[in-house]
């Protein structure tokens, strides 16, 4: 079997890895559609620098697993390690990197530690596909990763430390849990739910379905319905385009109607969406930008499309404590300095 150590020599000697991306790899469909989903996904970079600083570690891992499988099984590995990775990011989106490291602006950081995510998972992936052959992480980025980026990680100390703490399972930095999808080792709350905040007094009698009394408890219905769907995933939120947002001083943004049409969806309900848009509008929850009209616009990348959408700035409407970190922008409402 090859050696991995004189197979990365041989493909990285006299500047092979910028030959990669001239003398592609020729790839089927399974690999593409899994990198396809990937840059939309990872969310950092632009598709033509993922294209020349992120997809070549992936030419070279399918060129190196087809030395010992056939293409077909190859190109299964190679895809599974990219959707893997894709899901990591996902997750990344809805915490916070690094983690344990008090005192870090993780909004300095989130370029740099998607870049340590995506190519540790790279690695990690390999060595697994090769069943531990040759296990050595750190030749491997010195032979796989492109140099601008592994420069740029062993640069600054915290963030090679997390990197190759990585592949001891190290919970400094958070690296190993978010692409493991262990949630009780983020530094989120894994506290049972707490419930939504609603008006004291005893139960409300029963009503006429469409008096004012009862579109008020069918609102609260509304708010659970959406607090179940982003307590168990089905609802993902942070990642740029998701339909719920966290900006950067904790308030949270529900695009509207597309993330109540969503939660209709996913629960099976069989009210329209304008309904439910309004049973929750009765509730009165939402920041107001003047009297009846409660929708702002918002965005999560300078390079998007402003979207309309209901902001709550009570965090235990929807999480448990404080509401996870976000980056989302809301125009005059977020401090952008």
């Amino acid at each position: 079997m090859l050696n991995v150590a004189n197979w990365l020599a041989k493909w990285f000697s006299n500047g092979a890895l910028e030959e990669a991306g001239q003398d592609r790899v020729e790839t089927g469909p399974k690999y593409n559609e899994a990198l396809a989903y990937l840059k939309r996904k990872q969310g950092m970079r632009t598709r033509e620098d993922f294209d020349l600083q992120i997809e070549p570690m992936y030419q070279v891992l399918m060129a190196g697993l087809r030395e010992t499988m056939d293409s077909a099984a190859a190109e299964d590995a190679v895809a599974h390690i990219i959707y893997d990775t894709a899901c990591a990011c996902i997750r990344r989106w809805s915490g916070r990197l690094p983690q344990k490291r008090p005192g870090t602006d993780y909004r300095r950081y989130e370029f740099i530690y998607t870049d340590a995510l995506v190519t540790a998972m790279a690695v990690e992936g390999y060595l697994r596909a090769k069943q531990g052959e040759d296990d050595v992480p750190q030749l491997l980025a010195e032979r796989l990763i492109p140099a601008a980026v592994l420069s740029e990680m062993q640069a600054d100390p915290m963030v090679w430390e997390d990197w190759l703490g990585y592949f001891e399972q190290s919970s400094l930095g958070g690296l190993y849990a978010m692409a493991h999808d262990a949630p009780r080792e983020l530094d989120l709350s894994a506290s049972e739910p707490a419930a939504p905040v609603r008006p004291p007094g005893p139960p409300e009698p029963p009503a006429e379905a469409d008096s004012p009394r009862r579109s008020k408890a069918a609102g609260w219905d509304v708010v659970d319905g959406i607090r179940k769907c982003l307590e168990d995933g089905t609802l993902p939120f942070n990642a740029p385009g998701n339909l719920v947002q966290i900006d950067r001083e904790g308030r949270t943004f529900l695009r509207s109607p597309a993330a109540f049409e969503e939660v209709r969806r996913l629960l099976g309900w069989e009210e329209d969406t304008k309904r439910l848009v309004n049973q929750f509008a009765r509730l009165k929850i939402g920041k107001q930008v003047r009297e009846g009209r409660d929708l702002f616009k918002g965005r999560s990348l300078r390079s998007e499309s402003w979207v309309e959408g209901h902001v709550i700035e009570q965090s235990n409407v929807f999480w448990n404590d404080n509401a996870p970190e976000g980056r989302f922008v809301i125009k005059d409402v977020t401090h952008t300095a």
